[in-house]
């Protein structure tokens, strides 16, 4: 079983002031980023393992009249923040399109809390029975391994 709270450490990155902002992207959309500052993060769990979520974080679009809501498996408490030692840590990260896995991926962990996509997405999965469903487990912090 994991520790209760769980140490890690994070860096904050800011687009890169070496250069100007067009010469900071490359040809292919990707933009480098300079870290700045380094905190110490704790992890604390807002949900017993086996149990179901009580913590959800909601946003309210007023321009479409929709909600949407994410549930929250964990709270991070950030350290004051410190300058870096490696001065030169940079980063480059460019956006790409949803495949069809991360659509898939990301239609299950909706289909937690939701039970008109859980429905979709069990009749979708029937009708096609060489589409693999992917299980991703409710507690699963994609931080865990950091």
């Amino acid at each position: 079983k994991r520790d209760a709270n769980a140490r890690m450490t994070c860096q904050l990155f800011i687009p890169s002031t070496s250069n100007n902002n067009e010469e900071n992207s490359d040809n292919d959309g990707t933009i480098t980023y300079q870290a700045i500052q380094q905190y110490d993060l704790d992890v604390l769990p807002l949900k017993e393992e086996d149990t179901p979520h009580v913590n959800f974080c909601i946003w309210v679009d007023t321009t479409t009249k929709t909600a949407s809501y994410v549930p929250i498996a964990s709270r991070v408490q950030l350290s004051t923040g410190r300058p870096l030692k490696k001065k030169n840590l940079t980063m480059k990260i460019a956006r790409r399109s949803m495949d069809d896995q991360d659509e898939l991926e990301r239609d299950e962990r909706v289909a937690e809390v939701d039970m008109d996509v859980e429905e979709r997405l069990k009749g979708s999965l029937s009708a096609n029975p060489t589409k693999k469903s992917t299980s991703v487990p409710s507690n699963d912090d994609d931080d865990d391994g950091d």
